[in-house]
């Protein structure tokens, strides 16, 4: 019954998955998945087999993942100005845009301590075929905004993503975006150190856990002491403070030299 019951859990999550890979044209096959929070070790395995992924990572602390991500992500400020028309008559506009979203993001950033040198901006349009009820967004990096480049990479981005573009249609312009940075100190990876020498003395106990229908022999491992290079062959659990990783039989794993778990599908035969 609970096997079921996470059976049905690891199908509900998946299909989420396949929404923003599959449905868009990317194969999962081609992707690593990252597992983190408390229950994100637990389940990604099981999620990994079931979509097809052939690898997964699980960070250190992944309980801690996005608590720490935040801490060493960088301040973010968005504007928009809206200036609907055709592209080729909204230039003048749009630098006019531009240069004023640029100088109120540089003085926000500056209040909020940012040196010059700790700043970046990334601006982009929103463009869409003249008639159309949607946009895509096109970056426009480059200072002057050529035309001929805008207009281009609209074109190849429409048939990216909806397999169809059209040249000679008239391209509508409808948002000015600018994205402005803070840039904050990124905390150096460390090392990975364990107290043990040995895969033998990270071994916790070994107790029976389901997987497929029925028990298995199973090792419990204590991650904290896992060593660099230690390897884990499924069906395994490794356990640590704030997540448990369940590592399901045909997989594999090692701990990397920054103490992440990365895990492959073992050979089938």
């Amino acid at each position: 019954l609970a096997e079921g019951i996470v059976t049905i859990a690891v199908a509900r999550m998946t299909s989420a998955i396949r929404e923003i890979s599959i449905q868009r044209g990317h194969d999962p096959r081609d992707f690593t998945l990252i597992a983190f929070g408390g229950a994100g070790p637990m389940h990604a395995l099981a999620m990994a087999d079931e979509i097809g992924i052939p690898r997964v990572l699980v960070p250190r602390h992944p309980g801690n993942f996005s608590a720490l991500g935040l801490l060493a992500s960088d301040i973010k400020h968005d504007d928009v100005r809206t200036r609907v028309g055709p592209l080729r008559d909204r230039l003048p506009a749009l630098r006019q845009a531009f240069a004023e979203m640029e100088a109120a993001a540089r003085q926000q950033l500056e209040r909020e301590g940012f040196a010059p040198e700790q700043q970046t901006r990334l601006r982009s349009l929103d463009l869409r075929y003249r008639g159309q009820a949607f946009e895509l967004n096109i970056p426009a990096a480059h200072p002057e905004l050529e035309l001929d480049r805008l207009e281009a990479d609209f074109h190849r981005q429409h048939r990216d993503t909806y397999g169809h573009a059209n040249p000679q249609a008239a391209i509508e312009l409808v948002n000015a975006r600018l994205s402005a940075y803070g840039l904050v100190p990124k905390p150096a990876p460390a090392r990975h150190t364990a107290p043990g020498a040995n895969l033998a003395g990270a071994l916790d106990e070994r107790r029976p856990v389901w997987f497929e229908g029925r028990a298995h022999d199973c090792p419990v491992w204590d991650r904290d002491r896992l060593p660099e290079g230690a390897e884990l062959h499924g069906p395994a659990i490794v356990e640590e403070f704030g997540a448990t990783t369940v590592v399901p039989p045909a997989w594999r794993g090692a701990m990397d030299s920054h103490g992440n778990l990365r895990f492959e599908r073992e050979a089938r035969a």
